[in-house]
């Protein structure tokens, strides 16, 4: 059997890479630095810097799989946007179409022209009729997560452990010995994020129904699939008991629900089939958020549909 080889070793080794690293990217280690006088951690967004690299990269253009940073060394990308980018960087045709939009006008604050059409598109793909906009998949959880608590008159949101839904307060808490306590990192927050949320293990039915017994869940929020502990499948049979759950007539005349709602957030699951969360959600008393995949940062908007919340409200 092959021994590992001793860690001084492995720490040389690591050092040589770090340093042939930093001497092949001139140009992004001084883009970084100067970023740091006004960028929190040198970046835009926070988790650029948490690439583990000894400075962030910046990048010069993107095509198809192909970064290109401003060293001119390329990369394939296997992350394409977090999906943003799904079907590749600068596609043609939709590379034409932002272009030609832009000429026409980018903020109206008005429908355009063709949103009938797209509602349209949105509803027989997906199979559910009611549609909004938001620009991040956050802003869709919460906007459905408080169309919950005024339908249900209820304050609690439960999640399941592990799960990730944007940077919801809510949703930022874990499971620990039996208990919901505030997920670590979550900082700022205008409540105990923990005062306001259930937490159960993903596909542990008799858990959720044992938190539900409370009578003060306004909406269980999940995914299909979990995503963001690696990809955790659904037991055989869990979604369809949660569709069973889930099965009765909408709210009263009063648009107040006798039950919790159940919201599938498929922000990272529109990576897959069109119709996953669907069959996940049912089509009572349920609500979903989707990604709105190949257009790229300019348009890349979040979907909320919902069939119940809609007819209800």
């Amino acid at each position: 059997m092959t021994s590992a080889p001793p860690a001084s070793s492995l720490s040389r080794l690591i050092e040589r890479e770090r340093q042939q690293f930093i001497e092949l990217r001139p140009r992004s280690r001084a883009l970084a630095a100067r970023s740091r006088a006004h960028w929190l951690s040198g970046v835009p967004m926070h988790w650029m810097a948490d690439w583990g690299t000894p400075f962030p990269l910046s990048f010069a253009a993107a095509e198809g799989t192909t970064l290109r940073d401003v060293d001119g060394i390329e990369y394939v990308d296997f992350c394409l946007g977090d999906t943003g980018a799904l079907f590749g960087h600068s596609p043609p045709t939709i590379a034409g179409a932002i272009a030609g939009q832009a000429a026409r006008g980018l903020a109206c604050m008005l429908p355009d022209e063709r949103v009938a059409a797209v509602g349209e598109a949105l509803a027989a793909r997906f199979g559910l009729p009611f549609w909004q906009v938001t620009q991040t998949a956050t802003e869709a959880n919460r906007a459905v997560l408080r169309f919950a608590r005024a339908m249900t008159g209820r304050s609690k949101v439960l999640v399941f452990h592990g799960c990730y839904h944007g940077t919801v307060d809510e949703t930022m808490v874990r499971l620990r010995g039996g208990r919901t306590i505030a997920r670590e990192g979550a900082i700022g927050a205008p409540f105990d994020n923990a005062s306001a949320a259930r937490v159960v293990e993903f596909n542990d039915f008799d858990a959720l129904q044992s938190a539900l017994s409370f009578g003060d869940v306004a909406a269980v929020i999940t995914e299909p699939v979990m995503t963001n502990v690696g990809m955790v499948l659904p037991a055989s049979g869990f979604l369809a008991a949660l569709r069973r759950r889930w099965a009765s007539g909408p709210c009263d005349s009063r648009r107040v629900c006798e039950k919790s709602l159940i919201h599938v957030d498929s922000t990272g699951m529109s990576r897959g089939s069109a119709r996953v969360s669907s069959s996940a959600s049912g089509r009572r008393r349920a609500t979903a958020a989707r990604r709105k995949l190949p257009c790229g940062p300019i348009t890349s908007t979040r979907c909320i549909s919902g069939c119940s919340i809609a007819a209800c409200w």
